[in-house]
């Protein structure tokens, strides 16, 4: 919990102020079928057909509102989410490759076709005492009431989409162009308890462009730039409180340059990557409303990535890497929000690790390995100033094969 005006709170991780006896049951299934034939030497075809269902029944002792400075108390209740999923999924796309004078083509032409529906009810019930101190938590209660129906939400969902990419290649593959695009529509249904009759709600289709440019000017390094757009549209039927608007589709924007090379026969590989990647309309919790959601206005990060991969000696390996980013919020209807950093996202994180397998003798097939990754600060709620400590994690592995 956050007390209201302090963010400097530290609780044990040990500490856990819900209740013990609420379980969660999930249960998942799915089906897939796949065919794949070949119409001939440079052509294909591929189909996919999904099936999928999810049913989850969570109890918990849930937190609600936030704790106070004085007493050191937070309100808590019982709560429990029935979640029901199912969805159908056929995918079919033709693969094939031919020349125009000097220009090699690769071409992808496909579909997708998506039938959902998701069913989802959360349930609350207060109990006595109806809070919990969080220094010295309790978990004795009695059930106070009856049951209280939060959330009752239908949403059936039919989407599709249909692509089409063409990779050339030209001057022995050292010049190649990718371009793309791809349709999405929704067609969607809700049932609430604000609106017990079925309502539509449909989208306008988009169209989202990928554009990339490779280029090899020797053959051990490769440079490129990329561009990409995308759309996903929200199919679950999440409510907003006190709101029967719908839930737009998230888009994002993606600018990449980067580049590849190799060293010493190949022993030694660097990448760089510099991008910028713009999102608007993502779905986050309703911190004010529990069970509720809201959409984000639009964000932006910015940074780049260097790894590496090396190989000193007969099965050593050694590979890392560094990444920089500076997300933030660049417009949304809470003013005060802009130019805020994001909740949970880092501006540094680092990760190392080396592997060494044994090519010879009595020993020949054992690997051993350590590693580590270091994650910077993270800041809380984009509406506090609370900040979550950097981390370092460290792993380590055998194995022998």
């Amino acid at each position: 919990p956050i007390f209201t005006g302090d963010t400097q709170v530290r609780l044990p991780r040990e500490r856990f102020l819900g209740l013990p006896d609420q379980d969660f049951d999930i249960f998942k299934r799915a089906t897939r079928l796949f065919f794949d034939h070949r119409l001939g030497v440079n052509w294909s075809l591929r189909l996919g057909y999904a099936y999928s269902t999810i049913v989850a029944d969570k109890m918990s002792g849930q937190l609600t509102g936030q704790a106070s400075v004085t007493t050191r108390l937070q309100a808590r209740r019982i709560n429990r989410q029935y979640i029901t999923s199912g969805a159908q999924v056929l995918q079919g796309d033709v693969l094939g490759r031919f020349t125009t004078g000097p220009i090699a083509h690769r071409t992808l032409i496909g579909f997708d076709l998506r039938k959902q529906q998701n069913d989802l009810a959360t349930y609350f019930q207060n109990i006595t005492p109806a809070t919990v101190n969080v220094d010295t938590p309790s978990y004795t209660y009695a059930r106070n009431g009856g049951v209280i129906t939060n959330i009752r939400n239908v949403a059936f969902s039919n989407s599709y989409g249909a692509y089409v990419q063409n990779h050339a290649s030209v001057l022995k593959e050292k010049l190649q162009f990718v371009v793309g695009a791809r349709l999405d529509g929704l067609a969607q249904d809700t049932i609430t308890l604000t609106q017990p009759r079925r309502t539509s709600y449909t989208p306008p289709n988009v169209i989202t462009p990928r554009y990339a440019v490779l280029v090899h000017p020797t053959k051990d390094t490769m440079l490129y730039a990329t561009y990409g757009e995308s759309f996903r549209p929200d199919v679950s039927g999440r409510p907003i409180f006190g709101s029967t608007a719908k839930l737009d589709p998230t888009t994002g924007v993606l600018h990449e340059v980067g580049g590849k090379t190799r060293f010493y026969e190949g022993r030694l590989s660097l990448e760089v990557d510099v991008f910028e990647l713009t999102r608007e309309g993502i779905v986050v919790g309703d911190p004010d409303h529990t069970g509720f959601v809201l959409q984000a206005g639009l964000e932006r990060s910015r940074g780049y990535a260097i790894s590496f991969n090396t190989d000193p000696l007969p099965g050593l390996t050694f590979f890392g890497g560094y990444g920089y980013s500076d997300p933030r919020i660049v417009n949304d209807t809470n003013k005060a929000l802009i130019g805020r950093q994001l909740q949970g996202t880092p501006k540094n994180s680092f990760n190392a690790f080396t592997k060494y397998r044994v090519t010879t003798g009595a020993l020949k097939g054992l690997g051993v390995g350590a590693g580590g990754r270091w994650v910077d600060d993270r800041p809380g709620a984009t509406n506090t100033t609370l900040l979550f400590p950097g981390y370092t994690v460290v792993n380590a592995q055998v194995n022998y094969g």
